[in-house]
């Protein structure tokens, strides 16, 4: 019994690991999010201070 716990458990952490790291990945290839935001017409000023308000200026890990 308490094998078959063990590997469940094991089994879910996997699958947990697994579903975070498509869903990182996923969302980073989605492109820039400034084009979902603003309008295609927007200039470019708003575009870099949108960007800069949002932290997509910012390297990820910071």
């Amino acid at each position: 019994m308490a094998a078959f716990i063990l590997s469940r458990v094991l089994y879910a952490i996997v699958v947990v690991f697994g579903v975070s790291l498509a869903v990182f990945f996923l969302i980073r290839m989605g492109g820039d999010p400034t084009s979902l935001f603003l309008p295609p017409d927007s200039p470019v000023e708003e575009i870099v201070r949108f960007r800069h308000l949002m932290g997509f200026d910012r390297p990820f890990g910071r």
